[in-house]
């Protein structure tokens, strides 16, 4: 099987207030919340430094938008941002879990490697659309 560059893995439930975020690192979970805001980007940018101990390339994460503000500043950072349909999620969902994990950052706690492989990985916004 193939070693993954990933140490970290976390699924980020997208909110329009807040986003329930989830972190697999060494098999040990942890579930934050965060505010869809300046300081509260900054703060889950910060979290997730502190997790990889400052090497964002062994991170990945997982959430269910292509774009977007919180998806920049994870990549000007340096993070792995792999962009997830929610219909795709409903089927793997389907296919997985037993337990019928409601969330992303649920998901993530199942098979991070797992979810991590079938994913696209996200480039963030184009200038021209900005």
């Amino acid at each position: 099987m193939e070693e993954l560059p990933f140490r970290v893995f976390v699924g980020v439930d997208w909110g329009d207030e807040l986003h329930q975020v989830c972190s697999v690192l060494g098999g040990k979970a942890q579930q934050r919340r965060f505010e869809h805001s300046g300081k509260g980007i900054a703060a889950l940018v910060s979290w997730l430094m502190e997790l990889c101990e400052r090497q964002p390339a062994t991170v990945a994460i997982a959430i269910e938008r292509p774009h977007g503000v919180l998806i920049d500043a994870l990549l000007e950072h340096g993070f792995a941002v792999f962009s997830i349909n929610p219909k795709q999620l409903d089927r793997f969902r389907d296919r997985f879990s037993v337990a019928g994990a409601r969330t992303t950052a649920g998901m993530l706690w199942f098979s991070p490697r797992r979810f991590v492989r079938i994913r696209r990985r996200s480039e963030g916004s184009s200038p021209r659309i900005l």
